[in-house]
């Protein structure tokens, strides 16, 4: 359990991300706590370089001990949201998490096809199916339980990115739109030195 950033005793509450986007094919989890949550519509301010992503939120309703199959994942798995991770790209450890307003049953969502498209200021610059990073998203929640050996039940698992994250300059507008899982914006402002 020591190869997971910030991972704390109990994996309640808060999100365990899983990230497929890693160079080394092994996909990178972190533990990002309950404070590092944001609220929906956050204005996101300071002078750092700022990224975000998209991602899929899976809820666990029970626990997911290791081995595990993608299908026992996904059965372990009640409900699916839409999340946003942003991070300082000079400081991964400040990595913070939205979860949209919108929690659909894991049983009427096909997860590999549900899609996003991605807006900066108002204009769409990507998309992507919830297959991007895995091929499913209940590979996310097996990677990270064999790893783990255990997810305990009330997890949110936040598989992704979707898409390659984006880059928020000043001034920036996000809004990342889910086929069935409503919508998750952020505005930015760079903080101005006197």
């Amino acid at each position: 359990m020591d190869d997971v950033a910030g991972h704390p005793a109990n994996l309640s509450p808060g999100a365990l991300v899983v990230d497929g986007g890693a160079d080394s094919g092994e996909p990178t989890l972190e533990w990002l706590a309950a404070d590092r949550s944001l609220s929906l519509g956050a204005l996101l301010e300071g002078g750092a370089a700022l990224a975000a992503a998209p991602y899929l939120a899976l809820h666990l309703a029970r626990a997911v001990v290791a081995p595990v199959t993608p299908a026992a994942a996904l059965a372990a798995v009640d409900g699916v949201l839409g999340a946003v991770v942003v991070c300082e790209e000079a400081l991964p450890a400040s990595n913070r998490f939205a979860t949209g307003s919108v929690r659909r049953p894991s049983d009427q969502l096909d997860l590999a096809l549900e899609a996003c498209l991605v807006e900066l200021d108002g204009e769409v610059i990507d998309s992507a199916t919830g297959a991007a990073p895995f091929g499913q998203p209940a590979e996310a929640v097996v990677a990270a339980a064999n790893r783990l050996e255990r997810i305990d039940a009330g997890t949110v698992v936040l598989c992704g990115p979707l898409t390659p994250p984006v880059r928020l300059g000043s001034n920036a507008a996000l809004t990342v739109t889910f086929t069935n899982l409503g919508s998750i914006s952020f505005s930015r402002r760079r903080s101005v030195q006197p």
